[in-house]
């Protein structure tokens, strides 16, 4: 299931997903962020950066769910143009670097994307650096 981590916020939101994809994930609050970031004027940086990349088990969707999770950006894509600053994905392994490219087949983001392999990469970047 895809999360959306809120404790970096305002700045920052973090998502990353879990291996239970019994449910998809909450669009709704996605929508409801993506709505508050549009009605304040702000934006915000999306961080994708699964939080145990030493676990066996990696929690990347299912065929099915990377088709259903595009479309779902994809009618979230104006929104997300004018309420994201920049998106920044984590890759931990090459396992992570395949599912990733898999998924880029089918969503482009709207928004420039950094692609980092450290957290010090991810730092240096927010920071400007």
């Amino acid at each position: 299931m895809i999360v959306l981590c809120q404790k970096l916020m305002p700045r920052i939101l973090r998502i990353y997903t879990t291996p239970d994809w019994s449910s998809i994930g909450d669009f709704e609050l996605l929508d409801h962020i993506l709505d508050q970031c549009i009605l304040t004027n702000s934006k915000i940086i999306v961080l994708f950066s699964n939080p145990n990349p030493d676990e066996k088990e990696y929690p990347f969707p299912p065929i099915s769910y990377i088709i259903t999770i595009a479309a779902k950006l994809l009618m979230l894509r104006s929104k997300i143009s004018e309420a994201v600053d920049y998106n920044i994905i984590h890759l931990q392994d090459d396992e992570a670097r395949s599912n990733v490219n898999n998924f880029l087949q089918y969503y482009t983001p709207v928004n420039p994307t950094h692609v980092v392999e450290t957290k010090e990469e991810i730092v240096a970047i927010l920071n400007g650096d």
